[in-house]
């Protein structure tokens, strides 16, 4: 066996474990409310979120976004939605979305 060939192999595997942590989809969820409850103001609860790196598509089950000025109405909800990005505009630091799909946007529902 060459050494060479088990290190880059070992690294290979590290790199590949690291990605799959980061882009985890609890992960994912957990920022995407923590980052979305400090925007709003008031509480952001995602319900399985779910990240493909490959097809860069991202979905959810439902979404719920508190109303900052009466807590216990969600300013607007939603039930299953997809984003999926085209990845050539990336690399020019330009976001091209190929699909945005949305079901059931309620708003000042009850939490």
């Amino acid at each position: 066996m060459r050494k060479q060939g088990v290190i880059l192999l070992v690294v290979v595997a590290v790199l590949l474990g690291a990605l799959s942590f980061i882009f985890s989809d609890a992960w994912l969820e957990r920022n995407l409310e923590s980052y979305g409850s400090s925007a709003v103001g008031a509480k952001v609860e995602f319900d399985r979120v779910h990240f493909s790196l490959f097809d860069l598509t991202i979905r959810w089950d439902r979404l719920q976004v508190a109303d900052p000025n009466a807590t216990m109405t969600n300013l607007f909800e939603t039930a299953e939605c997809e984003l999926n990005l085209d990845p050539e505009p990336l690399l020019s630091k330009k976001f091209l979305m190929e699909k945005l799909a949305v079901q059931g946007l309620r708003f000042g529902t009850p939490r």
